[in-house]
């Protein structure tokens, strides 16, 4: 009697599990022997998945059974779920051998040739199934929680490179190819070149393929319309459309303008600028009468208004009202013995709050040293045969992700980099010199400013400012000041005055 042999593992697999490939082919070929079978042939599969028949080895050897029909009596397999993880791929496979006059035999699950034994083998082919679809559903709850997180788990896009281990996983723009992908994106706006003309132009600043020739036209659109250059996360086919948590390349305006000019909607789209360093006030501002938000236009150029689109007639100089709001701010800037208390306050509230890091960071890394000894325990105890190779590859896989999950919570007890004393003195300074502060920052830095210090805008009405919230320095002014002052020595503020 003759026989054949077929091994299989995943990529997912190690050479030193129970089930490696040598331990398959050993223990079949120990059955053989004990059967009276002479093994003519073994067929090896390595790193390919059960989940399909199209499979290099086991397609060969369907073929050697078809042209070595009547000479083979049997095909050895260490488990069902080896020839196949689906039952009815399994069905399949084993029906096809039958007609070629092979038995397929399961030297580790006793399967008798009779309804019980073929009902036990239904089943285990079925349970194989089973085990493959709940490890596959695991994995995609796994990939889609950690896209949801905004990080991307897939192959890395052309222009980023991976980072990060297990459980950690994500990507980060390519220091070489990312300026030049950005100024691809920037020709493209440019709009006055032919998408070919940008494709070429972008093969000689280096945006290429592996072999340095250009991308072609399909890769080249591809990553054009791709939302990962903004960083953004777009998987269709899991219902994912978000903001990743890794830098984008291209920025979000400039990405959305290059897709009006690849649909062919425009060449560019009109931009607005609402932060506009002409007009610093412009969203905050409110007119006196019917309380809209004010606009800021040039007349003849030179002449600068904000202006009501409103009311008629209500076109105030720019000068004007940018030195009335400065005025303003000095009003309700922090005093500066009240912020000497803030100060203590703040100063005893970061004391109390890093001696509570230092204690939870030396509970979490008790816990990781924990971890790593029994990890080296488990080790040793396999390299001295108390433990299989099996149980310690589970036991350290187990160890490996409570490991990851400490070192995880530990981040969130890093020190900060900054020193404390240096952004607590700036800041306070800020909130005492407002008027000073909001002249000599950038506009963006102003318009924060403003929006924080009046959530609900500014009313200017007859040369005066007016607004319905009371702001923060101007409250602590008057809670911490006054015959009512709940203001008392340092010494005796709480560490938890200010939130």
């Amino acid at each position: 009697m003759k026989g054949i042999i077929y091994c299989r593992v995943s990529t997912q697999e190690q050479a030193d599990d129970g089930n490696s490939l040598k331990t398959q082919e050993r223990l079949c070929r120990l059955y053989a022997q004990k059967e009276g079978l002479e093994i003519v042939e073994v067929f090896i599969e390595e790193g390919e998945s059960a989940k399909t028949i199209s499979r290099t080895k086991l397609q060969e050897m369907m073929k050697y059974c078809k042209d070595h029909q009547g000479e083979i009596d049997s095909l050895l397999i260490y488990k069902i779920d080896r020839l196949s993880r689906a039952s009815v791929d399994y069905a399949t496979l084993k029906a096809y051998f039958y007609q070629c006059g092979v038995k397929v035999i399961s030297i580790t699950e006793a399967i008798e040739d009779n309804p019980v034994g073929r009902l036990v083998e239904t089943m285990l082919a079925g349970i194989a199934q089973f085990d493959n679809e709940v490890r596959g559903e695991r994995s995609r709850n796994g990939m889609i929680e950690a896209l949801k997180d905004g990080r991307y788990t897939f192959k890395e896009p052309y222009g980023f490179d991976r980072v990060g281990g297990r459980g950690t996983s994500n990507i980060v723009p390519n220091q070489l190819l990312a300026p030049k992908i950005k100024e691809v994106f920037n020709l493209v706006l440019e709009g006055h070149r032919s998408l070919e003309e940008v494709r070429q132009k972008a093969k000689q600043i280096g945006v290429v393929r592996n072999d340095g020739k250009a991308l072609t036209k399909s890769h080249f659109y591809k990553m054009l319309k791709n939302p990962i250059y903004k960083g953004y996360i777009n998987i269709p086919k899991m219902s994912i459309y978000q903001k990743g948590n890794f830098e984008a390349i291209v920025e979000p305006e400039v990405f959305d303008q290059v897709q009006f000019v690849l649909n062919g909607k425009s060449k560019k789209l009109p931009i607005y600028k609402k932060v506009n360093p002409d007009f610093p006030l412009r969203g905050i501002v409110k007119c006196g009468n019917c309380r809209k938000t004010m606009t800021g236009n040039w007349a003849k150029k030179k002449y600068g208004h904000y202006r009501c689109t409103n009311c008629k007639g209500v076109n105030i100089k720019k000068d004007y009202v940018e030195s009335r709001f400065k005025d303003y701010l000095e009003t309700i800037r922090l005093d500066e013995n009240i912020a000497n208390v803030i100060k203590t306050a703040i100063k005893l509230n970061w004391e109390q709050e890093t001696a509570e890091i230092k204690k939870e960071r030396l509970i979490l890394e008790n816990q990781l040293n924990e971890l790593k000894h029994k990890q080296n325990s488990v080790i040793d105890k396999n390299i001295e045969g108390v433990i299989s190779d099996e149980v310690a590859r589970t036991k350290i896989s187990q160890l490996e992700s409570e490991i990851a999950g400490i070192r995880m919570e530990l981040l969130k007890y890093n020190q900060p980099e900054a020193d404390e004393q240096e952004l607590m003195d700036y800041s306070i300074n800020f909130l005492t010199n407002l008027s000073g502060a909001w002249e000599n920052t950038e506009v963006e830095i102003q318009n924060k400013l403003q929006k924080w210090l009046f959530p609900s805008g500014l009313i200017f009405k007859d040369g005066e400012f007016t607004t319905d919230t009371r702001p923060l320095p101007a409250l602590l002014n008057e809670e911490l000041g006054g015959e009512n002052s709940i203001m008392v020595t340092p010494r005796g503020l709480e560490p938890r005055l200010l939130p």
